[in-house]
C-alpha cells in the first residue's frame, strides 16, 4: 500500500528556508556543493553512516530535497526494518516535500522492489532507506533513477 505525500503550493512558497534568497538557476549548483562536501559519505551504494550521528536527519532532509531538484517531482521511498528507517524515512519524505515534490512511502520493501516499482509507477526517482549486511547502527539512503537504475557514485554531482 503506498501513501502519496504531498506539500501544499501555497505552504511551500514561504517555508523553503533552505532556498530562500536564492534564484532558481542557482539551487542546482547549491545543491552540487551540497553533495561534493558530502562525498566522503557516498559509497558505491549511496550515502551509508551510523544513523543520526553521521547520517543525520538535517543530511536526509538535503538529500530528500536534491532528489526532487535533479531528477524530478515524484520521489518513490522505500525502508527495510532498521529501527532508524522511520526516522531517516520521514526526515527524507519531508526534504522531497519542501521543494514541491510529491513522496510515495512504500513502507518496509526489499530493495528491488523499489527498482521495479520506480519505473513501474512512472516515477521520476527512488529512495531506498537501508545498509545492507552493515551492523545494525548503520543505515544508508540509496537512490533510483526513473528506469529503477541506481545512480552511479558520479551521478548526483554530475546531474543538471
Amino acid at each position: 500500500r503506498l501513501f502519496r505525500l504531498q506539500c501544499p503550493q501555497a505552504w511551500l512558497e514561504n517555508r523553503v528556508p533552505v532556498f530562500q534568497g536564492i534564484a532558481p538557476d542557482a539551487r542546482y549548483q547549491t545543491v552540487y556543493f551540497f553533495l561534493v562536501a558530502m562525498s566522503r559519505l557516498f559509497g558505491t551504494d549511496g550515502v551509508r553512516g551510523v544513523a543520526n550521528s553521521e547520517l543525520t536527519c538535517d543530511l536526509a532532509f538535503k538529500l530528500g530535497q536534491a532528489a526532487v531538484m535533479y531528477q524530478g517531482g515524484e520521489v518513490l521511498i522505500g525502508k527495510d526494518t532498521r529501527i532508524s528507517g522511520d526516522m531517516l524515512e520521514a526526515c527524507v519524505a519531508a526534504g522531497v516535500m519542501s521543494v514541491g515534490g510529491t513522496a510515495l512511502m512504500a513502507g518496509v520493501i526489499p530493495t528491488p522492489a523499489i527498482a521495479l516499482l520506480v519505473r513501474d509507477l512512472c516515477c521520476d526517482g527512488g529512495i531506498m532507506i537501508s545498509a545492507s549486511h552493515n551492523p545494525p547502527e548503520y543505515n544508508g539512503i540509496k537512490f533510483f533513477d526513473g528506469q529503477g537504475y541506481k545512480l552511479p557514485d558520479q551521478g548526483c554531482a554530475n546531474s543538471k
